[in-house]
């Protein structure tokens, strides 16, 4: 993603991120190359305050993940509503010393 907002102190940064991971069976084809699996995807939102003195940051992290429900851990597949997708969010403080 790539971040924009105000770094200034009370200012809040924000980026928007997307990544794609190609999921493979390490030499498992015929031929002995790499069998792909699947992909799962990840696009996420991310929020950073950046409280005034400078010295700390708290961060927010929000990513939704999607993979098809043969790649996903079972256990993935029973808690999320569509059986193939589920959401997380983080939150980091970050000190300045």
């Amino acid at each position: 993603g790539m971040m924009g907002g105000s770094k200034s102190e009370g200012g809040i940064s924000t980026s928007p991120m997307y990544s794609i991971v190609d999921l493979k069976d390490m030499g498992t084809a015929p031929d002995g190359a790499d069998k792909p699996i699947g992909e799962v995807k990840n696009l996420g939102w991310a929020v950073v305050y950046h409280v005034p003195g400078g010295w700390m940051q708290i961060h927010g992290i929000w990513d939704r993940y999607e993979c098809d429900p043969q790649i996903c851990d079972p256990a993935v597949a029973l808690v999320s509503e569509d059986g193939k997708s589920f959401s997380t969010f983080t939150l980091v403080a970050e000190y300045k010393f």
